[in-house]
Parts: C-alpha cells; sequence; structure tokens
C-alpha cells in the first residue's frame, strides 16, 4: 500500500513536470515565432527605407534585399528534437547588411513632407496644364474651322481657275482655226493673187530692161533686192550730176512713159474693139452656116 502511493506520488509529480515542460515550450515557441514574426517586420521595413532613399546613395551602397519569406527556425512537433545552430548561423548570415541612409524619423517626415510638397506642385501643375490643354484644343479646333475655311476657298479657286483654263484652250483652239484660215487666205493672196503677179511681172520686166535676162532663175525677192542695189548704185551715180538736168531728164521720161501708158490704153482699146468684131464675125458666120 505504501509502496502504491509513493507509485502515485512519483506520478502526479512527473505529470506536474511533463506540463511545466509543455508550458516551456510553448513559451519558448511562442518566442521564437515572435521573434521570427519580428525579422521578417524589420526586413520589410529596412527594404522600403532602402528603397525611400536616394538613389544615388542606393548605387553606392548596394544591398541584396530578400524577396522570399525567410524561416530562421523550422519549429518541430517533436519536443525533443535538437535545433541546429549551425543552420541558424547561416540564415542569419543570408539577411542584407544593417545600413540605412535615414538616420532619425525626423529625415523620413521631411522626406513625406517633401513629396507631399511635390504633389501639391504637381496637382497644381496639372491644373495649369489641363487649362492649356483646354486652351490649345479650342485654338486647334478653330484653327481646323479656318483650315477647312481655307480649303474651300482654295478649292473654289481651283475649280475657278480650272473652269478659266478650259475656256482658254477652247478660246485658243479657235483662235487657232481662225489663225489658219487667215493664213489660207493670205497666203492664197500672196501666192496667185493677180496682184502679185502683176507685182512679179513688173519686178521681171524691171530687172530684165535694167539689168538683163535672168539666165540663172533668180527668185523674185532675189530680183527685187539686185533691183535695190542697182537702184543705190544709179542714185548714187546720180548724186554727181547737176540736180536740174536729172529733174529735166526725170520729166522727159515721164512724159515719154505717159505716151506709152496712153499708147497701151489704146492698144488695148483695139484690141478689145478687134475681139468684139472677131466674136460678131463667128457669130454671123455659124449663122449663115445654119441657113
Amino acid at each position: 500500500m505504501k509502496k502504491s502511493d509513493n507509485l502515485d506520488k512519483e506520478l502526479a509529480n512527473q505529470i506536474e513536470e511533463h506540463k511545466k515542460a509543455n508550458y516551456e515550450l510553448a513559451s519558448l515557441r511562442s518566442k521564437l515565432q515572435y521573434i521570427d514574426e519580428t525579422l521578417q517586420i524589420l526586413i520589410s521595413f529596412q527594404k522600403f527605407l532602402y528603397n525611400a532613399a536616394p538613389v544615388l546613395w542606393q548605387d553606392k551602397n548596394k544591398l541584396n534585399l530578400v524577396t522570399s519569406n525567410l524561416d530562421i527556425f523550422n519549429l518541430d512537433s517533436d519536443i525533443f528534437c535538437e535545433v541546429d545552430v549551425t543552420l541558424v548561423i547561416e540564415k542569419l548570415k543570408e539577411l542584407p547588411q544593417a545600413i540605412l541612409y535615414f538616420e532619425n524619423p525626423a529625415q523620413i517626415l521631411n522626406i513625406f513632407q517633401s513629396l507631399e510638397q511635390q504633389n501639391l506642385n504637381y496637382l497644381l501643375k496639372t491644373v495649369e496644364l489641363r487649362s492649356e490643354k483646354n486652351r490649345f484644343l479650342k485654338s486647334a479646333s478653330l484653327l481646323e474651322d479656318l483650315l477647312r475655311n481655307e480649303l474651300d476657298f482654295i478649292q473654289e479657286q481651283m475649280h475657278s481657275v480650272q473652269k478659266g483654263i478650259e475656256e482658254d484652250e477652247k478660246r485658243e483652239k479657235e483662235l487657232k482655226e481662225e489663225f489658219f484660215n487667215i493664213l489660207n487666205d493670205k497666203i492664197k493672196y500672196l501666192v496667185c493673187s493677180e496682184n502679185v503677179l502683176q507685182i512679179s511681172n513688173y519686178v521681171e520686166f524691171a530687172y530684165e530692161q535694167l539689168i538683163g535676162p535672168n539666165e540663172t532663175k533668180l527668185s523674185t525677192l532675189d530680183q527685187i533686192l539686185a533691183l535695190e542695189q542697182e537702184y543705190n548704185s544709179v542714185m548714187l551715180e546720180l548724186s554727181a550730176f547737176d540736180l536740174n538736168e536729172v529733174k529735166s531728164i526725170e520729166k522727159i521720161i515721164y512724159e515719154d512713159g505717159a505716151k506709152e501708158i496712153k499708147q497701151a490704153k489704146d492698144a488695148a482699146k483695139i484690141l478689145k474693139d478687134v475681139d468684139k468684131l472677131t466674136k460678131r464675125l463667128k457669130i454671123s458666120y455659124n449663122l449663115k452656116n445654119n441657113l
């Protein structure tokens, strides 16, 4: 009986010790979890403060930030499992260096105040730019309307010019036809009219009388040029004679010319009379033969 009581007492003591051990284990687990979570929070704070630092300082102080969740302590359900201290030390070495740009909280407040001031300035600039944008859009709309009106005016002018060009081309065609018609009439007159033939005969007669026969078959123009040269030579020779004698000779020549013209007219009249008489004789002869 006494032995049984001792066993009960010993069992109660062991149960009490086991409860204390469980309590201490739970407390240790809670502390380790708290330390791990605190470390994760500190790492996130370090990442935030590093990214908030100036870019030039970041370039000079490169820091390998932890991007994944780093479990320092592996808590196992086995209470008798031994903690690997070497593994914990290696994981702690993987943590980034404890370097910060900010030395006191006031610097962070200054940064946020500067950011707030910049945001306010940006908002003011945004409002100002929006006003300028609206003014620009309004001016662009007015300019677009003005350009559209100018374009319509230019198109109207182009249609007017095109119409004028078509009318000018039509007028040009009509003038060209009229020009060729006139040119044909003039050429016909200059080539085969009665006056031209008379002038050609006069030129040929004068050339043969003053210079000689046209054995080289010179054209009318060449004959006129030769007569002009001969006239200049004669006038040059006449300038050496007495003017009164020249006038008297001209008078005689004009009188002889007038007589020749009169004789030519009389001969032409006689020729007409002869033609009439010939026609009458032919008519009379034809009537006699018919009878």
